[in-house]
């Protein structure tokens, strides 16, 4: 067995031997263990196991795995699951000459939807494959959950039934085949959340709703469809005295909407009226077909009209042509081609960097605020390799892959200018938000409160241009747009002269900052978020060595220790924020206080801040700091009631003693 993959799998949910009963009165009942159930035949009793010790004992005897685990060994129906471990698919890879797809070829398909990289491929004895996505987090297997988990596997299958994916095998409680050292073709630390897969679920079915509702607007009505329905052709046949003008006219709209010119109309009527009896004048024909043809008439005739003058039962609709792009919300593939192409010409006939960047970059021509969609973008690459207009070629792995595309020399232009991905320049805009020509202001519409410190990373950020590819010299892969300047500079000056090595120190970078949720696009546009890259990269050369320094630890180190770098700066850094915001809003007046608080509240509900869990803690900091605030009040006031009562009773008592 492979006892890697399944220990992966299933994690805590499985233990390494049975408790004994001394441990089990201690420990008490743990509602996150499973079950899992192995057999050597679907139809056959199943064996279960809950501990690796029996798994990996009894593994090597058994041929199917349940990859998900139950709360209980009776049972292995859907309502006995406890969690969803991963998303597995049954794919019988063949290509159309029959022989079988190799790993590499299976990853490109499966990337080629917009999939992520699977954690494990199992090769079968008939050829195909198993594949399974490992979740990152275990999700407990509620009713809705096994149901959702249903419509996405179905959808996965679906985008990859090119491939032979078995649309029979989906369901959380199936057996796959159990995975051996022999058996397993493919294996990787990747993971994926369950969110992630149904945003992907999401988009895709938003994207096929509109294609098909796209496909439903762009169809026109085939042109012999409707003059050989039977009622129009008993009409074709001639009518008699009475029906004359209105059939005339409604065969002329019949015409108008099979794609007849009104030329074309008025020679097919012609023929037409020499079968009634008597016919119609040469002039009465001209006056119908100029009715039918006009601007205002209708695309089509009326089924009614053809009903009442046939004597039969009719029915029809007329599909008019496809808006214009500029008046539609989305576009088609080959429109978006188009983009693409304009687009890369646009950059000297070739563009590098990672597919997300590059989507970034491409806009509609008809709209330039619309950009193309990642997924959208995938699919009009695989079609213009199809076509041989462009080749594309990928280096690397992961988030360090780099991806270069070039237009084919044969390959005519689609339009002389490429506006489809160059923004005009505009005058500066005073709404509030990211653009490359304004900044976020710290307060809407007017002059900003003292800011603390500790606001700057949250509230505000500087745009940084994007940084077009360079060549580095001596053959080096040449940089990827997205990375800032600054960041290229400080490698590239200590010797790291390939844009494949920078690219990917860049990626370590981000990985970092995403541990703490902040976005990849926001890290280059905080100066203080890329001073801190820029000042890791500095520490870790000063560790690992670089290029100029004469000695180099390797690549693989470098990175490493670049990531650990960035994060611990990160935290440090956002500890310190943290302090000296706290340090800020402990001198600060109430009114600015109160404020302060409602800046951050609206940043936060508007997702407007770079650091959004340093703003919240900055905000948990408010909200203590006037809850203090206002127990300070309410005792002082309670002692100021208490001092009163006091001196009032004292000149109460004096007064009667007094008296008395």
């Amino acid at each position: 067995m492979n006892a890697i993959a399944l220990k992966n799998l299933y994690g805590d949910q499985l233990t390494e031997a049975p408790k004994v009963k001394r441990e089990r009165k201690t420990s008490g009942y743990a509602n996150h263990l499973g079950w899992v159930f192995m057999t050597n035949h679907l139809h056959h009793k199943p064996k279960a196991a809950r501990t690796y010790k029996t798994l990996f004992a009894i593994g090597n005897d058994y041929t199917y795995f349940t990859p998900n685990t139950f709360f209980q060994k009776q049972s292995r129906e859907v309502a006995s699951l406890r969690w969803i471990n991963a998303f597995s698919v049954d794919i019988d890879v063949k290509h159309t000459s029959g022989t079988t797809l190799n790993v590499t070829e299976l990853l490109d398909s499966i990337d080629s939807v917009g999939l992520p990289e699977p954690a494990l491929i199992v090769r079968t004895p008939s050829g195909g494959v198993h594949v399974h996505w490992y979740l990152d987090k275990p999700k407990r297997a509620f009713k809705r959950v096994c149901e959702h988990y249903k419509r996405i596997t179905g959808l996965i299958i679906e985008e990859l039934s090119e491939i032979g994916a078995d649309g029979q095998a989906n369901g959380p409680e199936r057996f796959f085949r159990t995975p051996t050292e022999e058996n397993t073709i493919y294996q990787s630390q990747n993971r994926v959340s369950f969110d992630d897969l149904c945003d992907w679920f999401s988009i895709e079915q938003e994207r096929r709703n509109e294609e098909r509702k796209e496909l439903r607007a762009s169809l026109v009505n085939p042109g012999q469809a409707l003059l050989h329905h039977p009622a129009v052709k008993k009409l074709l046949a001639g009518v008699c005295e009475g029906q004359r003008d209105n059939t005339c006219y409604t065969l002329a709209l019949a015409f108008k909407a099979a794609g007849y010119d009104a030329e074309q109309t008025e020679k097919r009527l012609h023929d037409w009226n020499k079968k009634n009896d008597p016919p119609l004048t040469k002039i009465e024909i001209k006056r119908k077909v100029k009715s039918a043809f006009k601007p205002s008439a209708p695309a089509g005739p009326a089924a009614k009209y053809i009903s009442m003058l046939s004597g039969m039962k009719f029915s029809y609709q007329v599909w008019e042509e496809a808006k214009p792009r500029h008046e539609r919300k989305y576009s088609h593939l080959e429109e978006w081609a188009e983009d693409v192409l304009a687009h890369i010409r646009f950059r000297g006939g070739k563009i590098s960097g990672s597919q997300r960047s590059l989507a970034e970059e491409i806009t509609s021509s008809a709209d330039r605020s619309k950009k193309i969609a990642y997924s959208t973008f995938k699919r009009v690459l695989k079609h213009l390799i199809d076509a041989h207009k462009i080749a594309v070629e990928t280096t690397g792995k992961g988030r360090g892959a780099v991806t270069y595309i070039r237009v084919l020399k044969d390959v005519k232009s689609l339009r002389k200018e490429s506006g489809a991905s160059q923004k005009p320049k505009k005058a500066a805009n005073n709404r509030n938000g990211l653009n490359s020509n304004t900044i976020l202001d710290q307060v809407v519409g007017g002059s900003a409160l003292p800011v603390p410190p500790g606001l700057a990373v949250s509230l505000t950020i500087s745009p940084t241009p994007a940084a077009n590819p360079t060549i580095s010299p001596g053959g080096s892969a040449p940089v990827p747009g997205n990375v800032p300047d600054r960041f290229i500079s400080a490698l590239f000056n200590r010797g790291f002269t390939d844009g494949r090595f920078i690219f990917a120190a860049w990626g370590r970078v981000q990985l970092a900052f995403k541990a703490f949720n902040i976005p990849f696009s926001l890290i280059s546009a905080s100066p203080d978020f890329l001073t801190l890259a820029i000042e890791a990269v500095y520490s870790v050369v000063g560790e690992k060595g670089a290029p100029v320094l004469g000695y180099f630890a390797g690549q693989d180190a470098f990175m490493k220790y670049l990531y650990g770098t960035v994060k611990g700066m990160l935290t440090d850094y956002r500890e310190q924020q943290l302090q000296d915001f706290i340090r800020s809003v402990e001198e600060m007046p109430d009114l600015k206080l109160y404020c302060l608080r409602q800046v951050y509240f609206d940043r936060l509900e508007e997702n407007d801040c770079v650091d959004h869990e340093l703003a919240k803690a900055f905000l948990d900091e408010i909200e203590s700091e006037i809850s203090a605030r206002e127990r300070r009040k309410a005792r002082k006031k309670s002692r100021e009631k208490l001092s009163w009562e006091t001196t009032i009773s004292d000149h109460l008592l004096g007064y009667f003693k007094t008296i008395f």
